[in-house]
Formats: C-alpha cells, structure tokens, sequence
C-alpha cells in the first residue's frame, strides 16, 4: 500500500470529519488520536497535503515540523478526491458476492444435516 492509502487519505478522511463537527481547526493531535497515527506521522502527512500542487488542505503551520499544525479548511481539491475514494471503495464493496454461489452439482439427498 501507498503512503496515500495508509496516511493521507485517512488524516483528509478524519480531517473532514472532523470539521464537519463544527470544528474551527483540527490540531495534529486532534488527527493523530482519530487515526490511530503518531502525531509525526500525521504531521508529515500534513505537510504533504499542503505542499501539493493545488494543495487539499489549508491552516495554521502546516509545514512545521514541531507537530503543532491545525487544519482549518479542506480545498475543493480534497472534496473531490475523497468523493473519487469513496466511490472506489463503494464499488469494490458491490464486487464482493453477497452469498456463496450455488454448487455446480446438487448435494445428494441427506447429504445436509437436519
């Protein structure tokens, strides 16, 4: 896996829900305890977010490395991305069988326990 499946994309996800709570900023600790991350993990994916070219996220010192960085805002940029992640995964979820398939032959009478 990618350092965006196992970092990034969980710190935009925890960002945005986070936010979403009314929050005015979500610190590096804030991300770090609804990850399960360490807060350098978090940082560094933080400033990988910001230093994008069309950044996802926008804030308070995001590119120290001092773990106090605070996420204010995610960009049109981050919206768009976690649509596309959720969609990705949503269709892997309808790819999965919902029931074993049938055998190809009948199981022979009493073959099952009653």
């Amino acid at each position: 896996m990618s350092s965006w499946e196992t970092r990034e994309l969980p710190v935009l996800r925890a960002a945005e829900r986070l936010l979403a709570m009314g929050r005015a900023e979500v610190t590096a600790a804030d991300l770090s305890r609804a990850t399960g991350l360490s807060e350098a993990d978090v940082t560094a994916s933080l400033r990988v977010l910001a230093e994008a070219r069309g950044p996802y996220v926008s804030g308070h010192r995001l590119l120290a490395a001092d773990g106090e960085a605070a996420v204010t805002e995610l960009t049109a940029r981050a919206e768009q991305e976690l649509a596309r992640a959720d969609y990705a995964e949503a269709r892997e979820r309808s790819d999965e069988p919902d029931s074993v398939s049938p055998p190809d032959h009948p199981l022979p009478p009493g073959a099952l326990p009653r």
